[in-house]
């Protein structure tokens, strides 16, 4: 048969997610570093929680590193 998994996230990882969405833009891209600094969050985090916006279709990772929100 077909196994669905369904991820949940902790509290914390949906609060990461949801300050780094707020914090991109479509045209304007930034790196996971920058933007770690700028929001006062652990890179790791940040990287965590980019990783899993990506994979929802909502986030763009670009060459070099940056970030910005997919258009849509």
């Amino acid at each position: 048969g077909i196994t669905t998994a369904i991820v949940s996230l902790t509290k914390a990882e949906a609060v990461a997610q949801g300050r780094a969405l707020a914090a991109l833009t479509v045209d304007r891209p930034v790196t996971a570093d920058d933007l770690a600094r700028a929001l006062g969050m652990p890179v790791a985090s940040l990287s965590a929680a980019l990783t899993g916006l990506e994979l929802k279709g909502l986030v763009r990772r670009h060459p070099g590193g940056a970030w910005t929100r997919a258009l849509g």
